[in-house]
């Protein structure tokens, strides 16, 4: 199983569409937050795609959840923007999440990309596809094993 990790595109769903395009099979993709009308884009020139998308605090008021929950190979996820979980003094509220018995917990809201790897799981940051860093992650897993990384286009 393979997924691509989008956060904070900003309105810069060409770059991410030439992501997809380029990096080869994915089977879904989650986008953090910071800019749905993105997201929606993105579900209509990829329609076989699975996308998991979460509300930003740039998209308030349109009936998308700010926190959603997957599975994938019998890893689970928590996916947030991020800033109602104080991410920018630090992620110690992710690491509860954690605690709670997820394995991966995806968020944005810095644009600064950053993977933590906390007791069994990991925190998971792809940046911002469009803003600053040009970055966007990676999720893979195989034989029971998580990996992730980070990409800069």
């Amino acid at each position: 199983m393979r997924a691509l990790v989008f956060s904070d595109t900003h309105r810069n769903w060409k770059a991410a569409t030439a992501v997809i395009k380029n990096i080869g099979a994915v089977d879904c993709v989650f986008h953090c937050g910071d800019i749905l009308s993105d997201c929606r884009s993105l579900e209509k020139e990829f329609p076989d795609l699975p996308f998991y998308y979460v509300c930003g605090n740039n998209d308030i008021g349109n009936g998308v959840p700010r926190v959603l929950e997957a599975e994938l190979e019998g890893k689970r996820e928590f996916i947030t923007h991020g800033h109602l979980f104080g991410v920018r003094s630090g992620e110690s509220r992710l690491k509860e999440k954690i605690d709670e018995g997820f394995d991966l917990v995806l968020y944005g809201h810095t644009h600064i990309p950053s993977t933590t790897y906390y007791k069994n799981g990991i925190i998971l940051n792809p940046g911002s596809l469009s803003l600053f860093t040009g970055t966007y992650g990676v999720i893979e897993v195989e034989g029971g094993k998580l990996r992730t990384a980070i990409i800069s286009v």
